[in-house]
């Protein structure tokens, strides 16, 4: 999708779901699909490429299911479109709208029945209905904890939006490779066409806790939690998977060399195109007060495309937007500044 120039920003897109040209067209596809138009509750993916549909669920008056980014600081949000002012609508869908216009949702609270589950994918096959995503088990868990909490069933369609490059030769994924896991979909929607599967891979029936890694329910809180009130409730330990090295996140940033002892001083410069950080793993003797740039930018980024991306890794102070003229070739570029932690 890079080589081809069919990308869009966020960028690069490896290790992320991928945005692409035409994935407005894509999710209005999946708003004419007949079970989007009959569902009163749909829980959509909190990527890039899937906010059209996010804003069109709102938009219709639909109950809007969005999972916290990376499930980081909670489990999943509830936004309706009489909560929030007409003007901020389209806000509503990006990252920072759900925290400022969402209801967070713990274990204990209950949950409307979904009718309608939209994942993000990197690659789909047309006759299975086998998926890849990121890598990192994201949409496999959020599927499973709803499956957990009675609110979907093997019967809810499971919808995906993507590109038709994205679309594999058919049988390409070898189903038998398939984990319990995995997510299949029902429902392939691309900018061109709707892909109705053939799917016989059975869908995850909960959280398959032996399947998960120490390393991974470290890094999520919320599982964590999960885990304890399960333990607790049934006073049985639950099983833990193998041991594994978490693959890597999107924000692939270079951090300068620190000057002096702890707390010295120092900067972080990240000139590579897209936008390059990671901010989500505090680590002890990283500095988090420190401003970075960004350069090489599409041109069509804006200051607020780049507040929400760096939102869901960390926390950002400010973010500037600065343009010019490129003294190499007289094109406009751009510069992006922020202080983050």
């Amino acid at each position: 999708m890079e080589a081809t120039d069919i990308a869009e920003f966020p960028r690069p897109v490896h290790h992320r779901i991928p945005n692409f040209k035409g994935a407005e067209a894509a999710n209005e596809q999946l708003a004419r699909l007949p079970e989007f138009q009959g569902a009163s509750c749909v829980k959509v993916n909190p990527d890039t490429p899937q906010k059209q549909i996010r804003f069109i669920t709102l938009n219709s008056g639909k109950t809007l299911l969005v999972p916290q980014p990376r499930l980081r600081t909670g489990f999943f949000s509830r936004l309706l479109k009489s909560n929030i002012p007409a003007p901020q609508l389209q806000k509503a869908c990006t990252q920072a709208g759900v925290k400022d216009f969402g209801e967070a949702i713990g274990f204990d609270q209950p949950l409307p029945k979904v009718d309608l589950v939209v994942v993000g994918s990197a690659a789909v096959d047309p006759r299975s209905g086998a998926r890849l995503g990121k890598g990192e088990g994201f949409a496999e868990l959020e599927y499973g904890i709803l499956r957990m909490m009675g609110v979907i069933d093997e019967n809810t369609p499971v919808v995906t939006s993507i590109h038709d490059e994205q679309i594999l030769e058919p049988g390409e994924i070898d189903t038998s490779k398939m984990l319990r896991h995995d997510v299949p979909v029902d429902i392939i929607c691309t900018p061109t066409q709707v892909i109705r599967t053939d799917r016989s891979i059975p869908k995850p029936t909960g959280i398959y806790w032996d399947l998960l890694s120490p390393e991974k329910l470290a890094s999520i809180k919320v599982l964590q939690h999960l885990k304890r009130k399960i333990e607790a409730e049934t006073g049985q330990k639950l099983p833990e998977g193998q041991s594994e090295i978490l693959p890597p996140v999107a924000f692939r940033g270079e951090r300068a060399p620190r000057g002096g002892g702890a707390g010295g001083g120092g900067s972080a410069s990240a000139r590579r195109g897209g936008c390059a950080v990671d901010g989500g793993r505090a680590q002890e003797g990283i500095r988090r007060d420190f401003d970075l740039f960004v350069t090489n930018l599409p041109y069509k980024a804006s200051t607020k495309d780049l507040q929400d991306h760096f939102s869901s890794a960390g926390r950002v102070e400010e973010v500037k937007l600065l343009q010019g003229k490129s003294k190499v070739n007289n094109r406009k570029s751009i510069h992006q500044a922020g202080r983050f932690w």
